[in-house]
């Protein structure tokens, strides 16, 4: 690479907030960004290349051979990265090949991103680690009141059949079996949420995914008026559409229970770039926003907005927020929350966006 070119490169990506490594097929650093050198503590020095196992974990310069080898891209690889003072910093990586040659590729891209931070792994460690104990519990549970549940339902059913011409009675029973579904329905978010199914990850249309998402808004929410926006370049990424959509569904569900009346919910999907804040590395991503015009987020829910049975509703679960964050999580992607200009709530969903060559 030239001088001139050199510069022209590096200036370029001294723009970017994300920190970029470009290597060479034997893993040396020919540049690095602003971004970089100062995640990486690495010093300009004259004649002093540094190579990227001096920076990288030993996982992150396997991986790095292995694009080198394949010339196939690798995104949301976790790892570590050298910092100053010798700490090394938590962090995901994108590995892309530069210049494919033949049998593999010439050099590398690699952008780093600073993963969560450790106190914040330190209550995602404790909250598993509740959740994996409510886990068992909820299981336990579970087997035993279910069976008494169904013996309930099936035994209020028949005493409704016998009292059908007493209409007070008949109202009586339709309020025992609406607690009865209630409990029943109660297990089941449980269940779901401490034995989560496995991702099922397969191309999926966004568009067709957010009129999905409409359908079943309105069929929880009658009357929900919705509007949908989606670029048409998004096309097909391979997620699990099923959990995807739910968590859509989830918070526009929120979205329209917070919005006054008459007021539209927005449902828009884009191709977005990844920065040095975001979770997964990878461009684009996905981002599927998810907007309302209510009064935003309570302070209650916005000191915890994740954590599950929070919410100040009467009778809700407080599980729309938790269930959206993790299905986002099991994706390595990301939820967010941000406050509307002029009033209103905006959920945020980045999901790394790929498509292979075989699909």
């Amino acid at each position: 690479m030239s001088a001139a070119m050199e510069a022209r490169a590096l200036s370029v990506l001294d723009s970017l907030d994300q920190a970029v490594l470009l290597l060479d097929a034997n893993l040396g650093v020919l540049l690095a960004n602003r971004a970089a050198t100062r995640m990486l503590g690495i010093l300009a020095q004259a004649g002093s290349a540094p190579r990227a196992d001096e920076l990288l974990s030993p996982e992150l310069v396997e991986c790095a051979r292995e694009v080198l080898r394949t010339g196939r891209a690798r995104l949301g690889v976790a790892g570590h990265a050298r910092g100053d003072a010798s700490q090394p910093n938590p962090v995901r990586a994108g590995i892309s090949p530069l210049e494919p040659g033949e049998g593999g590729a010439r050099g590398i891209v690699v952008r780093l991103a600073v993963a969560a931070s450790l106190d914040h792994q330190e209550r995602r460690r404790r909250m598993q680690e509740r959740l994996e104990a409510l886990g068992e519990l909820t299981a336990g549970v579970a087997h035993v009141v279910r069976n008494p549940l169904t013996g309930i339902s099936s035994g209020v059913e028949f005493l409704g059949r016998q009292m059908a011409r007493d209409p007070v009675q008949q109202e009586n029973v339709a309020a025992i079996l609406r607690e009865v579904r209630r409990l029943d329905g109660l297990l089941e978010d449980l269940l779901r949420i401490t034995h989560p199914a496995a991702l099922e990850l397969r191309p999926k249309g966004v568009e067709d995914l957010l009129r999905e998402a409409a359908r079943d808004l309105s069929a929880r929410v009658p009357g929900a008026r919705v509007r949908l926006a989606c670029e048409a370049r998004v096309g097909r990424p391979r997620l699990d559409a099923e959990q995807v959509r739910r968590a859509v569904v989830e918070l526009a569900v929120n979205a329209a229970q917070a919005s006054p009346e008459g007021a539209e919910v927005t449902l828009a999907a884009a191709l977005a770039s990844a920065d040095a804040t975001l979770v997964e590395l990878g461009d684009p991503l996905l981002r599927i926003d998810v907007s309302d015009r209510g009064p935003g987020l309570p302070s209650a829910v916005r000191r915890a907005p994740f954590e599950p049975f929070r919410s100040t509703r009467s009778g809700a679960r407080g599980l729309g927020l938790y269930t959206a964050h993790e299905i986002a999580a099991r994706h390595g992607g990301e939820l967010r929350l941000a406050d509307e200009e002029g009033g209103g709530t905006r959920a945020i969903l980045f999901l790394p966006w790929e498509i292979r060559d075989d699909d």
